[in-house]
């Protein structure tokens, strides 16, 4: 998987597109760790990620909020952002990636 990640980065060094997003997804986590709390309802998730300007959707099957932040330097790169949430409709966790794509 690291090489993988490697392969990428250079692949998106190549094309001039080597920039980093504005946020890391490392930053994004942290922050939404820090803003939300374990238990907080949907409609505390749905005001964070309005006032973070992050667009979401929420997937009734996976009972998940999912948002994107694109990098906007790149079109390969992206951090994908799914707050997880019990069957009250509370915070319990958030995971948060790149998301690569290629040409």
């Amino acid at each position: 998987m690291r090489n993988y990640h490697i392969v990428l980065c250079f692949i998106a060094f190549l094309f001039g597109c080597g920039q980093k997003a504005e946020s890391t997804s490392e930053q994004v986590e942290r922050n939404i760790v820090q803003s939300l709390k374990f238990g907080d309802d949907a409609k505390a998730i749905e005001n964070y990620l309005n006032s973070q300007n992050i667009p979401f959707t929420y997937d009734k099957y996976t009972n998940r909020f999912q948002g994107i932040i694109r990098d906007e330097s790149s079109s390969l790169h992206a951090i994908t952002i799914s707050i997880v949430l019990d069957n009250q409709q509370r915070y319990i966790n958030v995971e948060v990636n790149d998301s690569y794509t290629s040409l």
